[in-house]
């Protein structure tokens, strides 16, 4: 399992190297983010439901989990109840 934390990340930073890429490799290899690999779940707190243009990339068939409590109260509760969530999903990316 790989545990990503992007704080203060931003999609214009993020893509702000891209130029006209031939293929897939290329165009992850001009993305700033390129180390992140392909995302499987976003926990997003705050009670957000949207992107707001996180890894647009790397995003692209990940699944959403909403926690109304906002940061500083997450807890590793929320943590163990995204993972048993994400567990009974359908991973089918797109298929």
């Amino acid at each position: 399992m790989k545990v990503n934390f992007l704080v203060n990340y931003g999609w214009e930073w993020d893509l702000s190297g891209l130029s006209r890429p031939q293929g897939r490799e290329e165009l992850r290899g001009q993305l700033h983010s390129a180390d992140v690999t392909r995302v499987d779940l976003i926990i997003r707190w705050g009670g957000r439901r949207r992107l707001s243009g996180f890894l647009p990339v790397q995003s692209i068939y990940a699944d959403f989990f909403v926690v109304d409590d906002y940061w500083p109260d997450f807890k590793q509760a929320h943590f163990r109840a995204a993972l048993a969530w994400y567990r009974e999903q359908d991973i089918t990316l797109g298929g």
